[in-house]
């Protein structure tokens, strides 16, 4: 039995990047990861034209353009932040008949409308995204509480802000719960 395991996971361990290069979507996520976008926009935009429906398709032109922005600046940085939110709302419309149900879109969503200052929509959807937190990985879930921590601080709730901060850091997840820790310490410095 330990043998036929063991076989297993390395056939699959194998076929991982065969996986990748085959699926476009997994290919431009891995591009993207390594900072190269007009390559991961290449493979993904045929995707959205064939099927405006492609959930995945969708959600990664959302974060292709999100990464874009972190490169600009006013106001390019705000324009290229609203059409990932356009993509990102695309996918929203369609995460409910996601098989498996995927629920990093809240969080992502709600980030980018953070970045805008658009706390209104933040606020919602990061809600939205918190109704499904048990669902998330732990990194999700951390990063989803910092964010919510961010909006809370930004709307002048200390309380909830400090709350949220400190679930994400209690999560261990790295440096996004030393980042909430050490905002949590800051938020209640503030008298």
């Amino acid at each position: 039995m330990r043998s036929l395991i063991l076989a297993t996971l390395a056939a699959i361990s194998l076929a991982g990047p065969a996986l990748s290069q085959a699926d476009p979507v997994a290919r431009a996520r891995d591009l993207r990861y390594q900072g190269r976008l007009d390559e991961a926009e290449r493979l993904i935009r045929p995707l959205v034209g064939i099927n405006s429906t492609h959930y995945m398709a969708l959600y990664n032109m959302g974060l292709i353009d999100a990464a874009r922005a972190e490169k600009l600046t006013q106001p390019a940085r705000s324009a290229k932040l609203r059409e990932a939110a356009s993509w990102l709302e695309r996918a929203r419309q369609l995460q409910s008949r996601q098989k498996p149900p995927e629920y990093t879109i809240f969080n992502t969503l709600g980030f980018v409308y953070l970045q805008l200052k658009d706390i209104i929509r933040a606020e919602a959807v990061l809600k939205q995204g918190l109704q499904f937190e048990q669902q998330l990985a732990t990194m999700s879930r951390a990063k989803l509480h910092n964010n919510l921590g961010y909006l809370y601080a930004l709307k002048g709730d200390r309380v909830l802000s400090a709350r949220h901060y400190q679930i994400a850091g209690s999560l261990r997840a790295g440096s996004v719960s030393t980042s909430a820790v050490s905002n949590a310490r800051k938020v209640k410095a503030v008298k």
